[in-house]
């Protein structure tokens, strides 16, 4: 089923998930407090069985065409506040002081080990500026917008998380949904821009008919072919990275045409 693909995938290696799942079951078995009972137990319940069920899955995610972003309705659950609450009451219910201490520090415990450090991400760089992504994003965001108020851009799978964090000027042909979800999915381009030797004719052809003004590529790149053969020419090299134009886009007859001319 799907949706347990999803839940599981949220939770994780599923250990916080787990926990919490016993604190909802804790809460509605032992919970006196009619209204703490619905906040925190009951409404956890519904939620995941809503979430769990197919139909509600045809109907929020496939008919609306939210397959990829359905994953947000487990925001709907209180996690850290159902576990600390309960974990604090079973704390208290305990006979013995230190009973209550070690399962304290075995929640801790479950929270250290419960989830994946973000620093160990593959698409994580450390700060270069104030707005916290990589330098080769400032400069060739700025430098594809520069007298263009909203341009189309293919940039390599190691910068797309960061354009968007950066300027709302520069639109993608593919981006953070491609690097959840992996690349099984994707389509042709996308998964030739992630090859270290590129076939061009794939790649120009999917970026040109999802009207990309701008391809990026970076320097180490050996792509099959020749970029100028598929209509895109090489405008400048910044920090590493090759920014081609289109030459079959309007942009590219309205302002660098003639650039290229006198060349």
């Amino acid at each position: 089923m799907p949706t347990i693909k999803i839940l599981t995938e949220y939770g994780g290696n599923c250990t916080l998930l787990l926990y919490y799942i016993l604190c909802v079951i804790y809460l509605f078995v032992r919970e006196k407090n009619k209204a703490i009972k619905v906040a925190l137990s009951v409404l956890s319940i519904i939620v995941l069985v809503l979430f769990a069920m197919p139909f509600v899955y045809e109907i929020l995610a496939v008919k609306l065409s939210e397959t990829d972003g359905y994953y947000r309705m487990l925001w709907l659950l209180p996690t850290s506040i159902v576990s600390a609450y309960a974990t604090i009451k079973i704390a208290m219910e305990l006979p013995h002081k230190y009973a209550s201490y070690g399962l304290i520090i075995i929640m801790l415990i479950c929270f250290a080990i419960g989830g994946n450090i973000v620093y160990h991400s593959p698409f994580f760089v450390k700060a270069e500026n104030v707005y916290q992504v990589p330098d080769a994003v400032v400069d060739i965001c700025d430098y594809i917008t520069e007298d263009n108020p909203v341009v189309v851009a293919t940039f390599p799978m190691e910068l797309c998380p960061y354009v968007r964090q950066y300027t709302a000027n520069v639109l993608q042909t593919y981006g953070y949904d491609e690097l959840r979800r992996g690349l099984s999915d994707s389509e042709d381009f996308v998964k030739e821009m992630t090859e270290g030797n590129p076939n061009l004719e794939i790649l120009t052809f999917g970026t040109r008919y999802h009207g990309s003004q701008f391809v990026i590529l970076h320097s180490s790149v050996k792509p099959v072919g020749k970029m100028e053969d598929y209509d895109y020419y090489l405008l400048t090299t910044i920090d590493g990275y090759n920014v081609y134009i289109d030459g079959q886009s309007p942009l590219y007859k309205e302002k660098y045409e003639s650039v290229f001319k006198e060349d």
